[in-house]
């Protein structure tokens, strides 16, 4: 019953993020709803800022940066290829590439602007706003992280504490990007859905499709070849 019904859940579940995305973007450009509540909340940030708490959104904003997530997807599909699991380090690249894709993609499509220069702890970032792309990959990277563990965690004490650790990550990378003047509340809020209606197509395609015909192995396609060469003949 359990499995019936989790495709029917992602697909809610992403359908849902997505809706709310759409109304993000559509407040963000338009400067009304959640997102004229940006400025107050950049303010308050501003405001609270310490020593101890700046020290730790930059590391927080370090580890989910592009480059960084970039280095830890590939050491993570290095070590699938090592392990002879050549089809999960593939969908680990669809996974990731395709977040990327996405960040790029919606940021051409919002087009909107930062916060104040005057606000940024750091270097200024000209780019466009939302969403949050150290947000949204690394959001992304843990959840694909905790996947691959998944079954190697056999107890649901594990399973909880991978869970929980993940969704930390994604919230600290976030809040950081907020606390640092880079990105607006709800540049990352909208990275946090986009991610979870990312993450909720890959598992449902990963459930409706049966795992061989995600990704075949190099043994399988030399086998399909020399069935249709014996065939032939």
């Amino acid at each position: 019953m359990t499995r019936r019904l989790l495709p029917w859940l992602l697909a809610i579940v992403g359908l849902v993020c997505t809706g709310a995305v759409l109304a993000l973007a559509d407040a963000a450009t338009e400067h009304d709803g959640p997102a004229a509540s940006d400025p107050s909340i950049t303010s308050e940030m501003v405001a609270h800022r310490d020593q101890a708490l700046t020290t730790l959104a930059q590391g927080a904003s370090l580890v989910g940066s592009e480059a960084s997530v970039a280095v830890l997807t590939v050491l993570v599909m290095v070590v699938l290829v090592v392990a002879h699991r050549r089809g999960t380090a593939v969908r680990v690249a669809v996974a990731m590439g395709g977040a990327a894709a996405l960040v790029v993609g919606i940021k051409h499509l919002v087009l909107r602007a930062r916060p104040g220069s005057v606000d940024v702890l750091g270097p200024v970032d000209h780019g466009y706003s939302f969403p949050s792309g150290h947000t949204l990959l690394s959001s992304v990277f843990v959840a694909v992280v905790v996947a691959l563990l998944w079954r190697r965690l056999h107890s649901p004490a594990a399973r909880v504490v991978a869970v929980v650790s993940a969704v930390l990550v994604a919230l600290l990378v976030g809040a950081s990007r907020v606390y640092l003047g880079y990105h607006w509340a709800t540049d990352v809020a909208a990275s946090w859905l986009v991610a979870t209606a990312w993450c909720s197509l890959l598992a449902l395609v990963l459930l409706l499709v049966p795992r061989g015909q995600l990704v075949a192995s190099r043994d399988d396609r030399r086998a399909g070849a020399a069935a249709i060469t014996a065939a032939r003949r």
